[in-house]
């Protein structure tokens, strides 16, 4: 229905079919995880070790050395630098990666803890405040979690009900208490001000046509909107382009997977750290960004198949 509604719904046909593509591949993998031998397993969590690691020297080394990869590439293919922030989504990847690279070690909750200070701080030393956000959400939900495991998996249930059902109206809301009470900006940041500016344009769009949404890709074609691309935040994105009635839908499908997550602290970590990003940026259309959950969702799995082949 989303898709009939959309300005112009010959662009925006590949969406559905990139969502369902992803779900077929996960579920398809769902299967297949059960029938790999376990000596599978042995590396997996050294190979994915390796991987981060390379990421993270990767993006270390395009900061601090003058982006040299990055300007070989710029003149070989378009002849133009691109900025450093270009990295952040390779960022956000790693951030989230650490999270199924815990269980794969099988890590304790000190070894989980200081990689996620670890990784905290080198994110700090980034652009990408989004990460940073995400695994000091991540953080505090892991500890949480390992003391109070039923107490934090029901409060991410009701906080998750609340951001989502509420997310139109509480960018103004934030702005106006905000504005009251301090003289300086809310985000002191190089665009945070205009961040929240988007979010209160694209809230005050999603309420104009609140039951069913404006359709998809509806961020291009609206005037306050459209010259910032999307709306840097997923949660007002459904509700622009979904309404009511699809932001319902997924949220029962968010509910029915916290209630079905694991009795674990980092499944629950690596959902708050997850949504911490959700919430401040990205397009859920980017591909790369699309994927995300299907591959979170296919390492934990082959984590707990990984937990499981240890303990026999």
């Amino acid at each position: 229905m989303a898709w009939l509604r959309a300005v112009e719904p010959q662009d925006v046909w590949p969406y559905p079919l990139m969502l369902l593509g992803m779900f077929i591949l996960f579920f398809s993998w769902q299967q297949a995880i059960p029938r790999l031998p376990a000596a599978a397993f042995d590396k997996l969590g050294l190979y994915l070790l390796a991987g981060v690691g390379l990421g993270a020297l990767l993006v270390a080394e395009e900061y601090y050395f003058a982006m040299p990869i990055g300007t070989f590439f710029a003149a070989l293919v378009e002849n133009r630098l691109r900025p450093l922030y270009v990295y952040d989504r390779g960022i956000n990847i790693l951030s989230l990666l650490i999270w199924p690279l815990a269980v794969l070690l099988g890590l304790r909750f000190w070894q989980v803890l200081v990689l996620g200070l670890v990784a905290l701080y080198l994110t700090s030393l980034t652009s990408s405040q989004s990460s940073t956000l995400g695994i000091l959400l991540g953080l505090v939900v892991f500890i949480g979690a390992s003391l109070r495991p039923i107490l934090m998996r029901w409060s991410l249930v009701v906080a998750t009900l609340v951001t989502v059902l509420l997310a139109p109206l509480l960018p103004a809301m934030v702005i106006e208490w905000w504005s009251a009470t301090h003289d300086s900006n809310i985000w002191n940041s190089a665009n945070g001000s205009q961040r929240l500016q988007i979010w209160q344009n694209v809230a005050r769009a999603a309420l104009a046509q609140p039951w069913l949404g404006h359709g998809l890709d509806a961020a291009r074609h609206l005037p306050a909107i459209m010259e910032h691309v999307h709306p840097h935040n997923g949660v007002l994105q459904i509700w622009l382009e979904f309404g009511l009635v699809g932001v319902t839908a997924w949220l029962a499908g968010l509910v029915w997977l916290l209630r079905r997550l694991p009795q674990s602290p980092i499944f629950f970590a690596l959902y708050a750290a997850w949504m911490g990003v959700f919430v401040v940026s990205y397009n859920i259309w980017q591909p790369w960004w699309l994927a995300m959950p299907f591959l979170l969702a296919s390492l934990q799995l082959l984590a707990l198949r990984a937990q499981a082949a240890r303990a026999v």
